[in-house]
């Protein structure tokens, strides 16, 4: 019986409350309107106006309470001090090369950090992140300084999207299944900096709502056989489908000053069309039917509150069932890759879901694809 176990996160170097960041992302969008124009090209309205558009399409408080970043620059306005949002210098801040720099140190720290009190290496590292690319990569670095290089393979997940958690468990499922031994472990870590992508003369609609949901996170754990000591997640299926005719609606591509998404107002709509039946493939794989796991919870990627408010709809799901996602969006906004697995370690952690329990969870990104994973919760 190959588990998910060994769940262990870590936070951000700051923690910045929903409310406090909307106010400090209308003063960079003005800003950056300021350097930009020489002075703000609508005057003393500019403000108010920017401020109604931030109500209108940003995630707001309380649906979204606080997020992480790994950069202090949430925290203050000295925009000559800023990591990405230096904006005294370019009003898109400063390049991707250089975020990138920024994420290699981010990364390497989290990596350090989630492997803390750790001795034992394992057999292959999944490194999942879609926010940053550098060559050698974190997990290549840090296995170097604890002398993996020879016990230790590396293997990335990298660009997938916020369901990028779903093929990384495959491939170390893949790993640990045929290594053949007992006590063969793979470990997956996702390292997500979404904040290194802000640029503030971006301000479409859609931007503003990539600007107030997205946040940084950083979590590891391990695929392999159970040991029957801790409560664990049984992995009975997996499956990963793109929906026909959607492949704009979601996007994830590389400008000059960051990873840049498009997100269509459409994708709620194509996700709550197939979302039932490909639950209903996803349980059949494990010789059930919906009927089986109807009742269960539900581990949805929260990707905005409007996408769980539509699954939860579409599917007849009670607030129970969805409390896990709505509470990790609550507490950390959309870590990208990092969330769907912080959704499983807040069931796997809490009292009240007993051995036993089926979990069908679902993530989406570009493609639009759909990917899942029937887990089940087991306990000594």
């Amino acid at each position: 019986m190959h588990v998910l176990c060994g769940f262990k996160s870590e936070r951000p170097l700051y923690q910045t409350g929903q409310i406090e960041t909307l106010e400090w992302l209308l003063a960079a969008y003005l800003k950056a309107r300021e350097v930009r124009y020489g002075v703000s090209p609508e005057g003393p309205h500019a403000s108010e106006r920017i401020r109604k558009l931030l109500q209108r399409y940003g995630c707001t408080a309380p649906k979204i309470q606080s997020r992480g970043h790994e950069t202090r620059d949430s925290s203050h306005r000295d925009w000559a001090e800023m990591e990405i949002s230096r904006l005294v210098d370019n009003p898109h801040g400063i390049t991707l090369p250089a975020r990138m720099e920024v994420f290699a140190r981010g990364a390497l720290r989290a990596f350090k950090a989630l492997y803390e009190g750790a001795n034992a290496p394992p057999k292959e590292i999944v490194h999942v992140t879609c926010t940053g690319y550098v060559s050698p990569n974190a997990a290549q670095l840090f296995c170097e300084s604890r002398g993996w290089q020879r016990t230790t393979r590396i293997a990335t997940v990298y660009h997938s999207g916020c369901y990028a958690a779903v093929p990384a468990v495959r491939q170390a499922l893949q790993t640990v299944e045929s290594a053949g031994a007992a006590s063969a472990r793979a470990d997956v870590v996702h390292t997500e900096m979404c904040s290194l992508h802000f640029d503030p003369m971006n301000q479409e609609p859609e931007q503003l709502v990539v600007h107030s949901l997205f946040a940084d996170g950083f979590i590891k754990y391990s695929v392999q056989k159970w040991d029957r000591v801790a409560p664990a997640l049984r992995v009975l299926a997996i499956a990963e489908e793109i929906v026909p005719n959607t492949p704009h609606e979601m996007t994830w591509g590389l400008g000059a000053y960051g990873f840049k998404m498009s997100l269509s107002r459409n994708v709620p709509e194509y996700l709550s069309q197939v979302v039932q039946p490909f639950f209903e493939r996803l349980a059949q794989q494990a010789g059930l039917s919906y009927a089986d796991i109807a009742a269960s919870p539900f581990a949805i990627h929260p990707g905005g509150p409007r996408i769980i408010e539509v699954l939860q709809d579409k599917l007849r799901l009670t607030d129970a069932q969805v409390a896990a996602s709505r509470e990790v969006l609550r507490t950390h906004g959309n870590m990208s890759s990092a969330t769907l697995p912080t959704v499983w370690e807040s069931m796997l952690l809490d009292p009240q879901v007993p051995h036993g329990t089926l979990i069908p969870g679902v993530a989406f990104g570009p493609g639009l694809t759909l990917a899942g994973v029937l887990l089940q919760k087991v306990c000594p």
